[in-house]
């Protein structure tokens, strides 16, 4: 018999899952807890318990399982136990497939590709991220092909979009459970992670918003109900512009539109640190863009305007005119550039709430309304807030981005650098290349060039 350690030890609350001797074992936790490792580390016992077994590891899409299951598997799996083929090993990395020396074969695919998961009796199933899944992969191909004495595994975080298959899942295994059933449930957070510092921990929450943490650390179902930016508080943030400010820039969001009103939103800094004051905001329907240019510019009078950040989708064509609606305010005097419109925006523009970094003129009226009302699902009535977002995102990103970055990438860089003896750089860095313009810098540059 030859002794084969596996290159992971689990931690004791891992241990408790592991141990469970249930066929059946729905895992819901939160990030850093350690779910894919946990998950890749079941798959290889299994394989090396059950001689001539069938495993598959399964991930949300085929690129996510490869990109993250595949590395930790093959660091996991000791060579002395992969199967020799020829001069290496039997590693498929186009496939990616790997059989062991006792028969046992491990295979790595994505729910993505349903077609792909149809075939033969599989020994176990280790589904990650299940509540990233279609409902019908489970019930309607793979149940039918596990092995009558097989196992599954389902081990996710709650979805993002609120509440699925995967909370009736749970629910449901847990009525099972009462009733005696071949099954077992199992709810841990990122503080039931014993190898993470209780300080660590505690910085990650302190820089980030409550729903974000909540879903994605603490492992809670999120309705997506209730307002966007929860963190506003009136009687904290709307106070009115001071006078004194030294040193001032503009930066300027603005949402164009026929049907919906067109939006600019003005906000100052001074001295080039926060807070961020809201100052100004222009909203008006049914008024073309030579029309929205001349009041905007107006409303500009006196300000500093350093940068105007539009709806990226400013940018498209006018199928009448063949120029874009960015082009056609740069022609009437409003210089702009395109935003950013991921989702990561909410949370930035969050993140400047919940630390007080920014401060609403009362005068703002309707961006005040919004704050208050829109709540997650609305699909309209949310214009000065969009814009606000623009403007957060490029500040946060160009002009203070250390404002309040998470705790989990604090010292990432300088780490790297040291550990590479300064080989890794940023070219980003002001410092190493301070005359490199960023993206938009060099997309401004260029409206004013063509301008001029």
């Amino acid at each position: 018999m030859i002794e084969v350690k596996i290159n992971f030890s689990l931690h004791e609350n891992q241990q408790r899952i592991h141990m469970n001797p249930a066929r059946f074992k729905v895992i819901k936790a939160g990030k850093r807890f350690g779910k894919s490792r946990l998950a890749i580390f079941e798959a290889c016992k299994k394989a090396l318990l059950r001689p001539g077994s069938l495993i598959w590891y399964i991930g949300p899409t085929y690129g996510q399982t490869k990109d993250i299951a595949w590395r930790l598997l093959k660091d996991m799996l000791p060579k002395e136990v992969i199967r020799r083929k020829g001069q290496g090993y039997a590693i498929w990395e186009s496939e990616l497939t790997i059989e062991l020396i006792n028969g046992s074969t491990i295979v790595l695919k994505g729910q993505d590709n349903q077609d792909s998961l149809r075939g033969p009796e599989a020994n176990g199933y280790i589904c990650d991220e299940y509540a990233y899944w279609d409902d019908y992969v489970w019930h309607g191909i793979l149940e039918g092909q596990l092995a009558e004495d097989g196992f599954a595994y389902f081990i996710s975080s709650p979805n993002k979009n609120g509440r699925n298959h995967f909370t009736e899942f749970c629910e449901e295994t847990q009525r099972r459970q009462a009733a005696g059933e071949d099954c077992a449930y199992f709810y841990f957070t990122i503080w039931d992670n014993p190898t993470k510092s209780r300080e660590w921990i505690q910085r990650l929450q302190d820089n980030m918003p409550e729903d974000t943490w909540n879903l994605e650390y603490m492992a809670l179902d999120s309705a997506k109900s209730g307002l966007i930016v929860s963190e506003f508080k009136y009687d904290l943030h709307v106070k009115p512009t001071p006078t004194d400010l030294k040193n001032v820039l503009t930066y300027r969001g603005l949402d164009w539109g026929m049907e919906h009103p067109t939006v600019c939103l003005s906000t100052n800094i001074a001295e080039g640190k926060p807070p961020v004051y809201v100052t100004k905001i222009f909203k008006r329907s049914d008024l073309i863009i030579e029309e929205s240019s001349k009041i905007i510019n107006q409303m500009a009078s006196g300000d500093k305007v350093a940068v105007t950040i539009a709806d990226p989708s400013l940018k498209k064509r006018n199928s009448q005119t063949k120029v874009t609606d960015l082009r056609e305010f740069q022609r009437n005097g409003v210089f702009a550039i395109a935003g950013d419109n991921n989702d990561r925006g909410y949370d930035i523009m969050k993140m400047f709430f919940k630390k007080n970094l920014i401060q609403v003129d009362p005068s703002c009226k309707d961006l005040i309304y919004e704050l208050r009302h829109v709540q997650y699902g609305d699909k309209e009535g949310d214009d000065a807030m969009d814009c606000l977002r623009y403007v957060l995102v490029y500040i946060h990103d160009t002009i203070f981005p250390e404002v309040f970055e998470q705790a989990e990438v604090e010292g990432e860089f300088e780490k790297l650098q040291k550990e590479s003896g300064g080989r890794v750089m940023s070219l980003y860095d002001k410092r190493l290349f301070p005359n490199r313009m960023s993206r938009d810098e060099q997309d401004l540059q260029s409206m004013f060039d063509e301008a001029i």
